[in-house]
């Protein structure tokens, strides 16, 4: 009598952007490897990304390339190991005071942050930045060399990659699709405009993926073969507090623009779904298909904590993420493919400390 055997998982990916957060969707991606290496049953065919969420993609795939589902976690792991050695952005992630402050029940308080917008809305980074010095640059070269990435990219059995930039000049979102991501183009995906002056790639000026698309879903609909689509979900749409600060206010704001804009694609895949079961839309005419949505979204904690925490590299705060998120991660599998993730191991994969 031949064993059953489950199906396999057919699974896109969309990695929104948002800084330091990325480390939570780093430990959702840590599960699934994990199950894929255990289980072999999941498929990817696509992944769709913005800023942290692209450079997470990217490292996905050449540590796919470099060893399978454990070369994704090691070089998951290390491109954060890595960031939490340098630190984002020194001085201006929460510091000792800022976090006895917080223990204290101001947990907005943040005073490296309020003094560095206070800076930035007087003088642009092409006045404070002139060279466009990235702190982000040097790590990506390491842990995601241009001969690495370009061999990825090539590998026809990986999953497909997109990635997000904003036009400076237009607004408009442009992608970037296989071959055409480089280390240049992962930088201008997460260009901040208020940090960095834009990335400029063939004549056009680039700027942060998640102010146009966070992340756009339109490849997922259109070129998609996969029947299940995963949003992790790190962009917080609704927080417990009206923010009363001009720079909380600010922040807020820009939050929920880039929380609308997913909201807004997760709503054009819902009504093309609508329209096909209803058999109002041909989807073989049409060139689409309908997509089995699954979120693992970290916004109530992410909501609890201030936009700031976007720049707090530290490896104690990078690690606290991870973790949740690749309880997430292992939740979700339970969830949908208990047969197969019941007595999960729990091991650890290597912190950023």
């Amino acid at each position: 009598m031949t064993a059953h055997r489950p199906a396999k998982l057919h699974l896109s990916i969309a990695l929104p952007g948002g800084g330091a957060h990325g480390a939570y969707s780093w430990g959702v991606l840590d599960a699934l490897m994990e199950w894929q290496d255990r289980s072999g049953l999941l498929e990817l065919d696509m992944l769709v990304g913005a800023s942290s969420g692209a450079v997470n993609a990217a490292a996905l795939l050449c540590g796919l390339h470099e060893g399978g589902p454990g070369g994704a976690r090691r070089r998951l792991a290390s491109l954060w190991q890595a960031t939490g050695r340098m630190g984002m952005m020194p001085g201006l992630s929460p510091g000792a005071f800022d976090r006895a402050i917080s223990a204290w029940g101001l947990p907005n308080f943040h005073l490296g942050w309020s003094g560095f917008d206070t800076l930035v809305r007087s003088l642009s980074p092409y006045q404070m930045n002139p060279l466009g010095i990235n702190p982000l640059r040097p790590i990506f070269e390491e842990q995601l060399p241009a001969d690495l990435l370009a061999s990825a990219l090539s590998n026809k059995v990986l999953p497909r990659l997109f990635v997000s930039t904003t036009d400076a000049e237009t607004g408009a979102p442009r992608l970037f699709e296989g071959s055409e991501v480089t280390g240049a183009v992962l930088l201008a995906s997460g260009t901040l405009p208020f940090l960095m002056p834009a990335e400029e790639i063939d004549g056009a000026r680039l700027w942060d993926g998640s102010y146009s698309g966070n992340p756009p879903l339109g490849p997922v609909l259109e070129q998609g073969r996969a029947s299940d689509l995963l949003i992790i979900d790190i962009t917080p749409a609704r927080r417990p507090d009206v923010p009363t600060s001009p720079t909380a206010i600010f922040d807020r704001l820009t939050e929920i623009a880039m929380a609308q804009l997913l909201e807004g694609e997760i709503a054009a895949i819902e009504t093309t779904n609508r329209l096909i079961e209803t058999g109002a839309l041909d989807a073989a005419r049409a060139g689409v298909r309908p997509i089995r949505l699954h979120r693992v979204s970290a916004c109530k904690r992410l909501g609890s904590l201030p936009a700031a925490s976007k720049l707090d590299a530290d490896p104690a705060f990078i690690d606290s993420l991870f973790a949740e998120g690749r309880q997430a991660g292992l939740d979700w599998l339970t969830a949908i493919r208990p047969e197969t993730a019941k007595g999960s191991p729990a091991e650890t994969q290597a912190s950023s400390s």
